[in-house]
């Protein structure tokens, strides 16, 4: 059934005379948009155009077709007025609700590796914006990982969302608000036998895939582009020269007063999205304070989260400075409440580790107010400080130490007694030992000893 142009009306804040030129075009993972050029009728004031905000919906309607009533609704996203010989014309462009989600960009985590994808979709499309979607893709999968959204608008998270079951998304135009279909829609099957056709087959394409991702057939690069009055919608079925089709994109022009439609068509293998990643995260550190430790793992509330639930949280490496897989190496992990550096050392946020600690109290902290002096302790006060002069290992404050000096010698410190045991000779050697003690010195064999107090005692 042609859609003609006697029977199209459009729903505008302002009078119009008539319909002059309609162009609406919907794709795969892209906002449909549409051009309406509109006359608008004598006496009807220019300036009440101006009202026109971004909060104007555009609607595009057919009379006589209670089946399909609206043939477009979306946002107003550009406005032209020209004046020819008295005659005012506007030239509207309007944007699938969709757009919607594609204006502010946003830093967040989705952590729980358990969550699944649907329950991802409807976070972003339903809770935030009110809108809705159908999921023919992820049949209950869940991520499996943690994912991360950063300056990303939520519609181009969406797509990767999508690209990662690779799938599609497609911007319904007919509601009012955002709404779409992740997977291909469960669409109508049509036969078709339209006489003014092409064939496209992008060998390019078809090569760049099967060398570097999941290989296909040659015939899943080949398009069929179709002319004919027939309306049909993205992701229906076509019967055309004996093959099964899916119509993956539509151009619908207003044409010597009627509307003339533009299909490509696809094998359904055809219809699919390669996994891609968001190139920002390539060399991005992002600072996260630590909720817990696990061996050489770390939970992390990324300063990205305004909450973050310690049970749902991810398990990132840390990044070991030096290890030989558990033979020799270097272990130390941070504390929790310390605030650390997540790393990602490729664009995929899934290989994201845990690195470097941040150091918050800097310009307080007495301990790091001499760059010369390296330091390594931890939380029980255990410490080796490195100065130019000397160095100190301290197990307690001062009252269990050794200290080397360069000009002083060594120091032995403890206020417990200090014990040196030897299964086999031990021998002191110097030019003076001084031995000093308040109450007593004694030197034992199991066969004899010497004791020096108020008098020396020697027995053998």
């Amino acid at each position: 059934m042609s859609i003609l142009l006697k029977d199209l009306n459009i729903e505008i804040p302002f009078k119009v005379q008539k319909i002059l030129s309609v162009k609406i075009v919907q794709k795969c993972n892209e906002h449909a948009v549409a051009a309406i050029d509109v006359m608008l009728e004598d006496g009807q004031k220019v300036e009440d155009i101006y009202s026109l905000n971004e909060k104007t919906n555009i609607v595009l309607l057919q009379k006589g077709n209670d089946k399909k009533p609206i043939l477009f609704s979306g946002v107003l996203m550009d406005l032209q007025v020209s004046m020819i010989q008295d005659v005012c014309i506007v030239s509207l462009t309007a944007k699938s609700n969709s757009i919607l989600l594609d204006i502010k960009k946003k830093r967040r985590s989705f952590q729980h590796t358990e969550n699944k994808y649907q329950s991802l979709f409807e976070q972003i499309i339903r809770t935030e914006y009110q809108g809705d979607f159908i999921d023919t893709a992820s049949n209950g999968k869940t991520q499996n990982r943690v994912i991360i959204q950063y300056d990303e608008t939520d519609w181009a998270f969406l797509l990767r969302l999508a690209s990662q079951l690779n799938t599609i998304v497609i911007p319904d135009i007919l509601s009012d608000k955002p709404k779409m279909y992740i997977g291909l829609p469960n669409g109508e099957t049509y036969k078709e036998q339209a006489q003014h056709y092409r064939i496209i087959r992008k060998t390019d394409k078809y090569m760049i895939q099967n060398q570097n991702f999941d290989e296909k057939s040659l015939l899943d690069f080949t398009y069929f582009k179709i002319e004919t009055e027939h309306d049909y919608e993205l992701g229906d079925t076509i019967l055309y020269r004996d093959f099964y089709f899916i119509v993956i994109e539509k151009e619908m022009i207003l044409q010597h007063g009627k509307m003339i439609c533009y299909y490509q068509l696809c094998k359904k293998e055809g219809v699919f999205t390669n996994t891609f990643y968001n190139a920002v995260f390539m060399g991005l550190s992002i600072d996260g304070k630590v909720l817990d430790v696990k061996k050489d793992c770390l939970k992390l509330h990324l300063c990205i989260d305004e909450t973050q639930d310690a049970a749902k949280c991810h398990w990132f490496p840390y990044n070991t400075l030096y290890t030989t897989e558990g033979q020799t190496g270097y272990y130390s992990m941070p504390q929790v409440g310390d605030s650390v550096k997540l790393y990602s050392p490729k664009t995929d946020e899934s290989q994201m580790y845990a690195r470097l600690v941040n150091r918050t109290d800097g310009k307080q902290n007495t301990k790091t107010q001499y760059i010369s002096t390296k330091r390594f302790g931890n939380i029980h006060k255990k410490e080796m400080v490195l100065s130019p002069t000397t160095i100190d290992f301290v197990a307690s404050e001062q009252k269990c130490a050794v200290n080397m000096d360069y000009s002083s010698g060594i120091t032995l410190t403890g206020s417990a007694g200090i014990q040196i045991n030897t299964a086999n000779l031990m021998r002191l050697e110097a030019n003076k030992i001084v031995f000093q003690a308040t109450d007593r010195i004694m030197a034992t064999t199991p066969k004899a000893n010497v004791i020096v107090d108020e008098i020396m005692h020697f027995k053998a």
